[in-house]
């Protein structure tokens, strides 16, 4: 009854009123509200992309955890951008100063997932100096065999 009374209270339209499961008890719905998707359709959180670059350039060149270095890369490639090669190469020293190779690997891996093939070459193309310096070799070489 309760319910009922806050439905007539409401004065919800016939179409947000389910019908009547007993005598008692009517079940009120909703309609799917979109206003939670225009309030936050505002330009307020634009990315500086070079702010984002030096933030995690920063943050890979100091990192002296094998946990820190997975989150921070969870949060660098979380965005829906491509982190600089700068970056990435920070990220690659980061990972085999941890002595953590498999997360050096998993990086490549992770570039390229999120570009196109020709992206991809390139960036291995501009990083090529670091991952022979390094020696980290891509996934493709790992299992060419």
């Amino acid at each position: 009854m309760i319910m009922s009374n806050r439905c007539q209270l409401l004065q919800l339209p016939k179409y947000l009123v389910s019908k009547r499961i007993s005598q008692n008890h009517i079940f009120c719905t909703r309609a799917f509200s979109s206003s939670f998707l225009r309030r936050n359709e505002d330009n307020s959180h634009k990315v500086d992309l070079d702010a984002l670059n030096k933030r995690y350039g920063d943050f890979f060149s100091e990192v002296d955890d094998p946990f820190e270095l997975q989150r921070g890369l969870n949060n660098c490639f979380a965005y829906d951008l491509l982190p600089s090669s700068d970056v990435l190469e920070s990220a690659l020293r980061a990972a085999r100063r941890l002595n953590d190779f498999a997360v050096a690997v998993r990086i490549l891996e992770g570039i390229k997932v999120k570009c196109n093939a020709q992206q991809y070459k390139k960036y291995l193309h501009v990083l090529q100096p670091v991952l022979t310096e390094l020696s980290i070799p891509t996934k493709e070489k790992l299992f060419s065999n």
